[in-house]
């Protein structure tokens, strides 16, 4: 739908059980919108576990991106409310990205987000060549899109008001 192609400011909000990582590498997406027929990323948020130092969450718009790195004992078997936002001024993207309430990274990208008629995806796993080929292996159990950045206090809002539903 075209409603999801988002133009300047945009808020991906998700809910996810990650499953036991260790020893086992996931590159996956949560959320995105892709371009048709091609591997472009529009707008998404993803993870990559390797089961060392290379975890990270990252939040990505039409060519740049930016990402947190989780730590090797990032609390797996568990429910985190994961939310990022973008917030366009010129040329440039301010993002944020946010874990249970809180900020834990953000960062400045280049460009603009364009419109396109690809699908919004919910869930699934990259090949090398970054092009989808399964289903996520974590659980999501909840998505919200929003046409607008939320602010730090309607992300915690949100957080507090979930956070009982899925024992966060």
């Amino acid at each position: 739908s075209s409603s999801l192609d988002m133009l300047s400011n945009a808020t991906i909000e998700a809910v996810v059980y990650f499953p036991s990582i260790y020893g086992k590498t996931y590159f996956q997406a949560i959320i995105h919108k892709r371009q048709a027929n091609t591997n472009h990323r529009n707008y998404g948020l993803e993870y990559r576990f390797d089961g060392g130092s290379n975890n990270r969450l990252t939040l990505l718009k039409q060519g740049s991106s930016i990402f947190t790195n989780l730590s090797a004992n990032f609390p797996t078997l568990q429910w985190h409310h994961l939310v990022g936002t973008m917030r366009q001024h010129g040329s440039n993207t301010d993002m944020v990205i946010y874990r249970n309430g809180s900020i834990v990274h953000s960062g400045q990208a280049t460009g603009v987000l364009e419109t396109n008629s690809g699908p919004l995806t919910i869930g699934g796993s990259f090949n090398t060549s970054n092009a989808l080929v399964a289903t996520m292996i974590a659980r999501v159990g909840l998505i919200r899109v929003y046409n607008r950045a939320l602010s730090a206090s309607d992300v915690s809002n949100n957080f507090s008001a979930i956070r009982g539903r899925f024992q966060i």
